[in-house]
C-alpha cells in the first residue's frame, strides 16, 4: 500500500504541475487591456507606428536579401566592387543627414520620427556636450534608445524594487546612485573639464555618485566611472536630487543576460506606445508563462524561420536548404540582417552562444546596462570600456610589410567538455578554418575569372591566423584539456605592435563582444569582422566603407582577401587602393566617432533615458521643446 500511495502522490503532483503550465503557456498569454483610458491624459508617445527589434532600415536601393546576403552569380562587375560602392554612396549620404541637423529641436523631431516618441526630458542638454556628431541624430544610434521600449511598459516603482534587488543579491552587479555634489562616495569628485582615474581617488573628495553592490569598485565599474563622472555636471540638475534618488544597476558578465518571449515583447511595446503600462495582475502571469521555457526561439518574431522550423530541422538541414536556394557567391551587405539569427538560423551552430541554447532560459525584464547583447536580448546597452583605450603606432600603408591576415587569440567563448560543441565556436572554427591544408579552393578573382588553388597555397600566401596560449577553459577532468593540446596546434603569441605590421587583421568574440575593434580599426588596417554582438555605434560604422563583414563560417574569407591581393601567384592584381581607403576611413571612424566624448555623449543619453524609465509620471519626464 505504502508503495502505491507513493505512486498516486507522484502522478497527481506531475498532474497539477502539467495543469499549471498548461494554463500558463505562453500562447495564453493575457491580451492586454489598450481600450482602458490613458493614466496618462497625453501619452508621451506621438506616433501609431510599429517599431520592433533593432533592424536597420535599408536607404536607398539595395541588392540584399532579408538575411543581410548579397548574393552573386555572375555579371560584368564584382561583387565586391558593387557593394564598396554602395557603401560610399551610404557615407555621404549619412553625412549629408547629419549636416542637415542643425539645433536640438531637429534632433528631437529626427528622434519622434525613428522611435515615435518624444526624447526623454533633459535632451536639451545635449548641446551642452562638445559632440559634433553623436547627438545629432539619434536614428543613428537606435541602441541607446531603442532597448528601453519594453521597459517604458512596466511601473517605475517595480523597476526600482528590481534595481534594488539586484544591487542586493546579484553578485555580477554594481549600481551606481546619483546624489548631490559632495554627498557621493570619496574619491568621485569630477568635474567635466577632468578625466577621472581610480588611481588617484584618494586626491579627490566626495563627488555626485554613490558606489554599491557586489562588483563596485570592480575594474569594470571604475572604467564606467571614468566616463560616467566628467559627464554629472553636464546633465540636469533635476537628476542628482531625485527622492529617491537614481539608481542604475551596470552588469559585469561578458555576455548578454535577458531574453523574454517574443508575444511578451510585442505587447510590451505596444503598451508603451500607447503610454500605458501592464495592469498588475496580467503582467504576473505574463512573466509566468515565461518560467521554465528555454532556447533562442522562443525571442523570434512568429513568421521566422528558426520560430517556424523545429530544431532537428534548422540544425541539420538549414545549410544545406539555402545552398539549394542560392547558387554562386553570396557576401555581407548589411550586418545587422545577418546577426539576426531568427532569420539566419544556420547561425546556431557557429556561434558558442548560439550553441548552447539550451541553457537560454526566458526571463523577466531585468533593468541592468550590460557589455554587450545579441539582436533579440531584452539587454540594455552600455559602453563597455575593456581595450578601448589601447593603442598602436601609426605605420603608413605602404610601410606595412605584411600583406598576409593576421589573427591571435586565446580560445575563449564555449566552455571546453565533453557535453559542450566546442569544436563549432566561432575561435575554434577560425583556427580550423585557417589551418586545414586539404583540397583545394574555388576562387573567384578580381577579374571576375574563377580558379582552382590548393588551400596549402592560399593559406601560404595570405593567411597568419590561429589560436594562442594553449588549452583554457575546459574540464580536466572529462579530459577535454588535453584534447584541445592534441587537435589544436597553438600557435606563439604576437605583440600588438608587430600584429599592426598587417595589413589586414580578424576580430572575432570570445566570450562577450570583441574588446579590440577600436585598436584594430585605429591600426590602419582593413579589419574582416565577424561578430553577433551590435555595439553602440553600429548604424554609424558603414560595411564596406570602415571594415569588411565576414560570413560566420568563414566561407567568403578566401575570395574577399583576393580581391584586395589578386591571386596566390601573383600573376593577377588585387585592388591595394581601395583597401587603403578602407583602413584609412577606419582610422578616420575613431577619431572622429569613436573618441572619449563620442562615448560620454553615449553615456549621457543613456542616463536621461534610465531618468524617464524609472520616472512615475513618463510625460513629465519627456521632452518639451
Amino acid at each position: 500500500m505504502v508503495r502505491h500511495s507513493r505512486a498516486y502522490a507522484l502522478v497527481l503532483v506531475l498532474a497539477i504541475l502539467f495543469a499549471v503550465h498548461y494554463y500558463l503557456q505562453p500562447s495564453a498569454l493575457p491580451k492586454p487591456d489598450l481600450e482602458q483610458k490613458p493614466t496618462r491624459s497625453k501619452p508621451f508617445r506621438t506616433s501609431p507606428e510599429k517599431h520592433t527589434g533593432l533592424e536597420r532600415v535599408p536607404e536607398g536601393e539595395t541588392a540584399y536579401d532579408d538575411k543581410g546576403l548579397f548574393h552573386w552569380s555572375a555579371g560584368k562587375k564584382h561583387p565586391i566592387a558593387l557593394l564598396i560602392e554602395q557603401a560610399e554612396q551610404k557615407a555621404k549620404a549619412m553625412e549629408a543627414k547629419i549636416a542637415d541637423v542643425k539645433s536640438v529641436k531637429d534632433a528631437a523631431r529626427d528622434y519622434t520620427e525613428a522611435f515615435g516618441m518624444r526624447p526623454p526630458k533633459g535632451y536639451a542638454y545635449t548641446q551642452s556636450v562638445p559632440l559634433p556628431h553623436i547627438p545629432a541624430l539619434p536614428s543613428l544610434i537606435p541602441l541607446v534608445h531603442k532597448p528601453f521600449d519594453a521597459f517604458l511598459s512596466h511601473p517605475a516603482f517595480l523597476l526600482r524594487d528590481r534595481v534594488t534587488n539586484l544591487r542586493n543579491k546579484d553578485k555580477s552587479i554594481f549600481t551606481l546612485t546619483f546624489v548631490p555634489d559632495g554627498e557621493g562616495d570619496q574619491g568621485t569628485a569630477c568635474e567635466s573639464d577632468q578625466e577621472w582615474d581610480p588611481e588617484d581617488w584618494d586626491l579627490r573628495g566626495r563627488g555626485r555618485v554613490v558606489v554599491r553592490g557586489e562588483m563596485a569598485w570592480s575594474w569594470r565599474c571604475n572604467n564606467t566611472l571614468s566616463y560616467i563622472l566628467p559627464i554629472l555636471p553636464l546633465l540636469p540638475p533635476d537628476i542628482l536630487t531625485l527622492n529617491p534618488p537614481l539608481e542604475i544597476a551596470f552588469s559585469t558578465d561578458d555576455g548578454p543576460r535577458g531574453m523574454v518571449h517574443n508575444s511578451f515583447r510585442e505587447k510590451s511595446e505596444a503598451l508603451a506606445r500607447a503610454g500605458r503600462v501592464w495592469p498588475d495582475g496580467q503582467l504576473h502571469q505574463a512573466e509566468q508563462s515565461m518560467r521554465w521555457t528555454y532556447g533562442w526561439s522562443w525571442s523570434c518574431p512568429e513568421d521566422t524561420p528558426l520560430k517556424t522550423m523545429g530544431s532537428d530541422m534548422v540544425l541539420n538541414d538549414i545549410e544545406e536548404l539555402e545552398a539549394a536556394q542560392h547558387g554562386g557567391k553570396a557576401f555581407v551587405a548589411d550586418p545587422m540582417s545577418y546577426m539576426d539569427y531568427c532569420r539566419n538560423p544556420h547561425l546556431m551552430g557557429l556561434h558558442h552562444i548560439l550553441l548552447g541554447e539550451e541553457h537560454r532560459a526566458a526571463v523577466e525584464l531585468q533593468p541592468a546596462i550590460t557589455t554587450c547583447r545579441t539582436m533579440w536580448n531584452s539587454d540594455i546597452l552600455g559602453v563597455p570600456l575593456d581595450g578601448v583605450r589601447e593603442t598602436v603606432p601609426y605605420i603608413s600603408w605602404v610601410d606595412k610589410p605584411n600583406h598576409k591576415v593576421f589573427w591571435r587569440g586565446t580560445a575563449t567563448g564555449s566552455f571546453h567538455s565533453k557535453r559542450d560543441p566546442w569544436r563549432s565556436s566561432q575561435r575554434e572554427r577560425l583556427h580550423f578554418f585557417s589551418t586545414n591544408t586539404s583540397g583545394s579552393v574555388d576562387l573567384l578573382l578580381p577579374n571576375l575569372a574563377s580558379r582552382s588553388v590548393p588551400r596549402q597555397d592560399v593559406l601560404d600566401a595570405w593567411f597568419d591566423v590561429g589560436l594562442s596560449g594553449g588549452p583554457v577553459q575546459c574540464s580536466e577532468e572529462d579530459g577535454s584539456c588535453a584534447d584541445m593540446a592534441r587537435e589544436i596546434e597553438f600557435k606563439g603569441r604576437v605583440k600588438k605592435k608587430d600584429g599592426a605590421l598587417y595589413r589586414y587583421v580578424v576580430d572575432v568574440d570570445g566570450n562577450g563582444w570583441s574588446s579590440r575593434f577600436r585598436r584594430l580599426l585605429q591600426g590602419n588596417n582593413v579589419v574582416f569582422k565577424s561578430t553577433l554582438y551590435p555595439e553602440w555605434f553600429d548604424t554609424l560604422l558603414i560595411p564596406w566603407y570602415h571594415y569588411v563583414p565576414v560570413k560566420m563560417d568563414y566561407s567568403d574569407f578566401f575570395d574577399i582577401i583576393s580581391y584586395f591581393e589578386g591571386s596566390p601567384s601573383g600573376d593577377i592584381y588585387g585592388n591595394d587602393d581601395q583597401a587603403k581607403l578602407i583602413a584609412q576611413n577606419a582610422l578616420d571612424f575613431v577619431n572622429e566617432k569613436w573618441r572619449e566624448e563620442d562615448m560620454r555623449s553615449f553615456g549621457f543619453l543613456l542616463v536621461l533615458e534610465w531618468w524617464r524609465m524609472l520616472s512615475d509620471n513618463r510625460e513629465e519626464a519627456s521632452f518639451k521643446g
